[in-house]
């Protein structure tokens, strides 16, 4: 009977195939526009017009491994009633890297300032912005009575107007063009007078100033604006909810968790996602290749 040899060869006589790492997934280019959500007016005999929320639009690379982000809409500030100021914006969030906030209106957190009231020199002055991340409100006259007038919200474009120059107008807007063509975001509230002409808003759906015995004009809603002041009396206006809005290139893939209110469009080779509401503060967004 003949007996074969069986020849005996080691692993490592065969080449590596790959190194296990597995294939390395490419950055995906996002452009990211987060909004704070706006501040209410002043309600008062002459009220101070609401602070716009913080505004970034920025453009940088994400992983192109499949990441939950969190992801949250900041409401905006309610209207403050006869004498009182009006409530602070809420902040709006995008967890990346670099993470995203965009501060709310007149609360300390980065927005622009709320103006100053007129009523018998309550809060006459100016509210600041915070770090220089959004522009101050303008000054209040500081007198009660017939000539008590506001002063406008700081806008994301600019400050809110003195109560004496162009009746307290709020500060200017500022626009993106994200969604395929320029639209302005917010304004500073305008201010309110207790007699004479009220201060208009500063764009980007900010409310106007209420002149005498009308009430302060509420923000558009997901505007990032400020409400306008009230007049005599009367209450201001609401502020406007912020916004996050992101723009991908088409193929990516995106997902949300229920809680997010988004829609969606193409711009060119883009996708661009526009979140309007959030329910909670722990809702995400997946994105990946």
């Amino acid at each position: 009977m003949t007996v074969r040899s069986l020849s005996r060869s080691s692993i490592l006589d065969f080449a590596p195939t790959n190194d296990m790492k597995g294939p390395s997934v490419a950055p995906i280019t996002i452009r990211a526009v987060v909004i704070g959500g706006g501040a209410g007016g002043a309600g008062s005999l002459g009220g101070g017009g609401g602070g716009a929320g913080e505004f970034f639009d920025k453009t940088f690379l994400i992983s192109g491994t499949t990441t939950s982000y969190p992801i949250r809409v900041g409401a905006g500030g309610g209207g403050g009633g006869a004498g009182a100021g009006g409530g602070a914006g809420n902040t709006s969030a995008f967890i990346l890297n670099p993470a995203l906030f965009g501060g709310g209106g007149a609360s300390g957190s980065g927005g622009s300032g709320g103006g100053g009231m007129g009523q018998g020199g309550t809060a006459g002055g100016a509210s600041l912005a915070v770090i220089g991340l959004g522009n101050a409100g303008g000054v209040g006259s500081g007198t009660g009575g017939a000539g008590a007038r506001g002063g406008g919200g700081g806008g994301a474009g600019g400050v809110g107007q003195r109560f004496d120059v162009s009746n307290g107008n709020g500060g200017s807007s500022t626009t993106t063009d994200i969604s395929g063509s320029a639209v302005a975001y917010c304004g500073g509230g305008g201010a309110g007078a207790n007699s004479g002409p009220a201060g208009a808003g500063g764009g980007g759906g900010a409310g106007a100033g209420g002149a005498g015995g009308a009430g302060g004009g509420a923000a558009t809603a997901n505007s990032g604006s400020g409400g306008g002041g009230g007049g005599n009396g009367t209450s201001g206006g609401s502020g406007g909810s912020g916004r996050v809005m992101f723009a991908v290139p088409i193929g990516i893939k995106v997902t949300f968790s229920a809680g997010v209110t988004q829609t969606s469009t193409t711009v060119g080779a883009n996708t661009v996602y526009t979140v309007t509401a959030t329910s909670t503060t722990s809702e995400t967004v997946t994105i990946g290749r």
